[in-house]
C-alpha cells in the first residue's frame, strides 16, 4: 500500500528523494573530506619532522665505528615499546658516483668517478622509516640490523633522477683506490625536494668500515605505548652505551610538530563538522517544505479516501509511512553510494602519497540516516495529523 501510494506521484517522490539523498551523501562526503585534509597535513609534517612524538638525543661514543661494539648497540636499543632509529654523522664527505654493474671495469669505473653525484647521505638504521613516513615509490626499504649485515641503499625521489631504481651508488673517500658499489633497492617519497640517499649503517660498518669514520650521532626516539621523561629517555640511553661502545648521551630536544599542529588539525575538523551540520539544517528544512506542500496538492485525494470509509489512522499512516519507507530506501542507496565512492579513493590517490586511505565514516553515516528519517518523519507527521482531520464532506464542494 504504501510502496504503491509512491508511485502515485512518481515526480513528487524522486524530488523528495533525491533531496534526501543529496543531504545524506553531502554530510558523509563533507566528513569524508575532512578527513582526507587532516590526514594530508598529517602525513606532510610526519615526513619532514617525525611521527608524534619525536625526540632526538645527541650521543658521542668512539665506539660508533667499531662495527662489533655499534651492532650490540643496536641490538640494545631495539625495544618493543618504543622505535628507536640511529643516526651518524661521519667525519669525512664521501663521493658519490652511479652506475648499472656491480663489477664494472677499470675503465668504467674511472668514468663512474669522474662524474661525482650532488646528493646528500643520510647514514641511518633501518628504524628510520618508523620514526619518519617514507611511502614506498618503488622497490623496500632496508633491511633490519637482525639480518645478514648487506650494502644498499634507499634514496628519495630527487635522487632517484641520479640514483635510478636497481642500479647502483658507487661509494669512495679521498683514500679509496675503488670505489664500492652499493645497490639501490628502493625509492621513498620523504617530502624533501634535495636529493638524497639513505644508507643502512649496519651494513657499512661490517662490510666497508673505512667509510664510516665517526664519534658522534644522534638516536631518534618516538613512543608507541608509555610515554617517558626526557630524563628517562636519557638515562636509558647512557645505560645501553656503558652496556656496548661507551660514551655518551646529552642533549634531548623534540623534533616533531605534532603539538603545533594540532589546533590547526582541530579547526580542520570543527570545520567541516559546522559544514556538515549546517547541510543536515538544510536538508531537513529542505524536506519539511516537501512534505507541506505535498499535503496541499493531495488533500482532494485524501478528502476522497476519507469519503469512502478510510479511517483518520489510516490516512495518517498513509502520509507518514510512505515518508518513512521513501526516507529508508533512500538512505540505503545513499549509504552504498557512498561506500562505494570511498572504495575507489585509494585508486585516485597518486602511488607514494602520505595519506592513508580513509576508512568509511560510519559515525557519519548513522546520524545522516537517523537525521534523514527523522526528517522525514518531522516533515510528514504535521500533514499527517492535518490529513486525518480532513472531514468527508469537504469532497463534495
Amino acid at each position: 500500500m504504501l510502496w504503491k501510494d509512491l508511485k502515485v506521484a512518481p515526480m513528487r517522490t524522486t524530488l523528495t528523494g533525491l533531496s534526501m539523498f543529496i543531504g545524506i551523501v553531502a554530510i558523509i562526503c563533507s566528513v569524508l573530506v575532512g578527513t582526507i585534509g587532516r590526514s594530508y597535513l598529517l602525513g606532510t609534517t610526519e615526513q619532514l619532522y617525525g611521527r608524534d612524538p619525536t625526540y632526538r638525543v645527541s650521543i658521542t661514543a668512539r665506539g660508533l665505528a667499531n662495527p662489533q661494539l655499534l651492532a650490540r648497540f643496536l641490538n640494545s636499543i631495539d625495544v618493543p615499546e618504543a622505535n628507536l632509529a640511529l643516526v651518524l654523522n661521519p667525519k669525512q664527505a664521501l663521493t658519490f658516483g652511479v652506475g648499472t654493474k656491480a663489477a664494472p671495469n677499470q675503465q668504467e669505473i674511472r668514468e663512474i668517478m669522474s662524474s661525482p653525484r650532488n646528493v646528500d647521505p643520510i647514514y641511518i638504521s633501518s628504524k628510520y622509516n618508523y620514526i619518519y613516513r617514507l611511502p614506498l615509490l618503488k622497490g623496500r626499504w632496508l633491511e633490519n640490523e637482525n639480518v645478514f649485515p648487506r650494502l644498499e641503499a634507499v634514496v628519495n625521489q630527487s635522487a632517484n633522477e641520479v640514483f635510478p631504481y636497481r642500479q647502483f651508488a658507487f661509494v669512495a673517500n679521498k683514500n679509496s683506490l675503488n670505489p664500492t658499489p652499493i645497490p639501490v633497492v628502493g625509492v621513498v617519497n620523504d617530502g624533501v625536494p634535495d636529493a638524497r640517499i639513505y644508507l643502512n649503517i649496519a651494513g657499512i660498518s661490517s662490510l666497508i668500515p673505512h667509510l664510516l669514520e665517526t664519534d658522534s650521532g644522534s638516536v631518534l626516539w618516538h613512543d608507541t605505548s608509555n610515554s617517558t621523561s626526557k630524563e628517562e629517555k636519557v638515562s636509558f640511553l647512557n645505560d645501553k652505551l656503558s652496556d656496548s661502545i661507551g660514551g655518551k648521551a646529552d642533549e634531548i630536544s623534540r623534533v616533531d610538530s605534532g603539538q603545533s599542529y594540532a589546533s590547526v588539525l582541530y579547526v580542520i575538523q570543527m570545520s567541516f563538522f559546522s559544514t556538515a551540520l549546517l547541510l543536515l539544517i538544510v536538508s531537513m528544512i529542505g524536506l519539511i517544505n516537501i512534505g507541506l506542500s505535498t499535503l496541499e496538492q493531495r488533500s482532494h485525494e485524501l478528502l476522497i479516501r476519507r469519503a469512502l470509509g478510510a479511517s483518520r489512522s489510516s490516512v495518517a499512516w498513509l502520509v507518514l509511512g510512505s515518508s518513512i519507507l521513501l526516507a529508508v530506501v533512500v538512505s540505503l542507496i545513499a549509504v552504498i553510494f557512498s561506500i562505494l565512492l570511498i572504495q575507489l579513493i585509494p585508486f585516485v590517490l597518486p602511488v607514494g602519497s602520505p595519506i592513508d586511505p580513509p576508512l568509511y565514516p560510519y559515525a557519519a553515516a548513522v546520524y545522516a540516516v537517523l537525521a534523514a528519517t527523522i526528517t522525514a518523519i518531522l516533515g510528514s507527521i504535521l500533514p499527517a495529523i492535518k490529513a486525518a482531520r480532513l472531514e468527508p464532506a469537504l469532497a463534495l464542494r
